[in-house]
C-alpha cells in the first residue's frame, strides 16, 4: 500500500483495513492530521487522514481515517508490556 501526501509517496503495509480506516505500519514519518491518498493494492485511491500515530524504533503504526466514510478506525495497538 501507499500513502499519497502532496508530492511525497510513503510504501506502507496494511495490519488491518475496515469501512472507517486502517491501521497501517510505515518506515518514513507520517504526522497526525496528515491528509493523504492511500492506494490499497488494485483498489481506488482513497482520500483521509492519520488519526493516530504509535511511534516505533523502525517506523510508526498509524490510524489513518477514510474521509468517504462513515465506519470505525482500528484501535492503536495495546502499549507493550514492560
Amino acid at each position: 500500500m501507499t500513502f499519497i501526501v502532496g508530492t511525497r509517496r510513503l510504501d506502507g503495509w496494511a495490519l488491518n483495513e475496515s469501512s472507517g480506516g486502517l491501521r497501517a505500519i510505515v518506515d518514513e514519518g507520517l504526522n497526525l492530521g496528515d491528509e493523504a491518498l492511500v492506494e490499497i493494492s488494485d483498489k481506488p485511491a482513497r482520500a483521509g487522514r492519520v488519526v493516530w500515530i504509535q511511534e516505533e524504533p523502525d517506523g510508526a503504526i498509524v490510524g489513518f481515517s477514510f474521509e468517504d466514510s462513515e465506519g470505525s478506525v482500528p484501535p492503536p495497538p495495546p502499549p507493550p508490556n514492560g
